[in-house]
């Protein structure tokens, strides 16, 4: 009785993406999924979320302990804030107009420090939470500085009464163009989470 095995046939890629054939055989994939061989390996990848993508290639950078340093320096930074924020909302009721006018100065230069740190570490943690924390301290130094500007604007051409307005309006639409943005960031993880919790 003799008995004979046969190969097992090799798995083969002929295109890549959707709609992938495999062993002469289309599959049936959709955008965005991907096709693995038989041992678990990704063959295609046409899909998959850039923050998701950057939080897997910075775990992969840092090491453990180094990734904890940064999240303490990110942490500590985003206390600063808080406090420095406060304070200068609270010193900001003092009715003199110089006095005013160093808390612009003040406010400006310390929102500045403030927006490159937490965009540096934004970076290395590949975190929007902190990269948009960071824009929003920026936005507080073009305040503070607009602020300045328009004051002192004001005081040789009071004629330019409306310039403060101005500027309180062109910030405004920085803000929200950064929201919409935001916005439309967000859409493609809402389709991934509505598709996985279909296939749940």
């Amino acid at each position: 009785m003799s008995s004979s095995l046969e190969p097992t046939p090799e798995l083969t890629v002929e295109q890549a993406g959707p709609g992938a054939r495999m062993n002469g055989h289309w599959s049936r994939g959709e955008p965005g999924e991907e096709a693995r061989t038989a041992g678990g390996m990704k063959v295609t990848d046409r899909g998959g979320d850039e923050e998701q993508r950057g939080l897997l290639e910075s775990s992969l950078r840092l090491k453990p302990h180094e990734a904890q340093s940064w999240r303490r320096k990110a942490l500590i930074i985003s206390w600063t804030s808080v406090v420095i924020t406060t304070g200068l909302s609270i010193s900001a009721f003092g009715n003199t107009d110089d006095f005013l006018l160093c808390v612009s100065v003040l406010s400006g230069a310390l929102c500045s420090v403030l927006a490159v740190f937490k965009m540096f570490l934004g970076r290395v943690l590949t975190s929007r939470a902190l990269i948009t924390d960071g824009f929003n301290s920026l936005v507080g130094a073009l305040m503070g500085f607009s602020i300045l500007l328009a004051a002192l604007v004001f005081r040789n051409h009071p004629d330019v009464w409306f310039l403060d307005g101005t500027f309180g309006v062109l910030i405004s639409v920085v803000i929200l163009t950064y929201g919409i943005k935001l916005l439309l960031d967000m859409i493609p993880r809402v389709r991934q989470t509505s598709q996985y919790e279909r296939f749940d």
